[in-house]
């Protein structure tokens, strides 16, 4: 099995070639590649990862004109940031 920092990898390169097929319009493999980037994610519980995977599967529905879609992947993504904004904790006064 792949260590959680290569699996990371791999989500981000999944990504990548997801966003990189959206940019020729080819969103059947654009999307397939999202899907697994973001299931990779969810699995290692990278939340970053997590939330780019979901906006940029928002942003694959909103080019092919499916805007409630997207809205749905967009608020998904939105949720995540803001749980790991509220789950940064300040750092003590002495570091």
């Amino acid at each position: 099995a792949l260590a959680s920092g290569d699996r990371r990898f791999e989500a981000k390169a999944l990504g990548d070639l997801g966003r990189a097929f959206a940019a020729q319009a080819n969103y059947v493999k654009a999307m397939d590649y999202q899907q697994q980037s973001l299931a990779i994610a969810q699995d290692i519980k990278d939340r970053a990862g997590e939330g780019l995977a979901l906006s940029s599967i928002g942003d694959m529905l909103a080019a092919q004109n499916q805007p409630e879609s997207a809205i749905v992947f967009y608020k998904q993504s939105v949720n995540v940031r803001e749980s790991i904004r509220t789950d940064l904790q300040p750092l003590d006064r002495s570091l």
